[in-house]
């Protein structure tokens, strides 16, 4: 077996992510129906008053999988806008857009990019260059599982009936 690659690192673990928060969301969207809850209204929901809503965390996942797609490739990551994302719809339209980029990434491009130096932003106006390896291990994957899961909480919090295996499923899945 081949040692752990980048590729096994970004694509390998952010496409089930992807696809967690799209079953989360397709279940709360069963959920929210069968009790009369509006499921638009949940985007705004919020685990905390200081804390981004529903659909900040699903612009955030999702483009945090365009911009590691784009570096890992040596490219310019495009700029995704959080305005987009008001609906449902619109949510599993932009879930749709990074599963495509997903699965049109080139495991020999980002493998060979590992050691490339990346922009990686450390807060307003100040950005440092890392390894793409280093930038997805240390930035990437951690912002990308700490919005995923934020969106897990929210939706438990508004009374979504989520269990742990709605988000483990995509990630588990593909070995049973």
């Amino acid at each position: 077996m081949a040692g752990y690659t980048l590729y096994d690192a970004s694509v390998g673990l952010m496409k089930p992510g992807v696809e967690s928060l799209k079953a989360i969301l397709k279940k709360a969207e069963s959920t929210a129906s069968a009790k009369g809850t509006d499921m638009d209204a949940l985007l705004t929901s919020r685990l905390h008053e200081d804390m981004l809503p529903l659909s900040f965390q699903v612009h955030v996942v999702t483009d945090t999988v365009q911009k590691t797609m784009a570096r890992c490739n040596g490219k310019e990551p495009e700029s995704w806008s959080y305005d987009d994302i008001k609906t449902l719809d619109q949510c599993y339209a932009r879930i749709e857009k990074a599963l495509e980029l997903i699965n049109g990434a080139s495991k020999d491009a980002i493998d060979a990019g590992a050691e490339t130096m990346v922009p990686c932003g450390m807060g307003p106006g100040k950005t440092i260059q890392i390894a793409a390896k280093n930038y997805v291990n240390g930035y990437a994957l951690p912002n990308f599982f700490f919005h995923l899961s934020t969106a897990y909480a929210i939706l438990r919090s508004k009374g979504i009936e989520l269990g742990k295996s709605d988000y483990l499923g995509p990630f588990i899945g593909p070995y049973m």
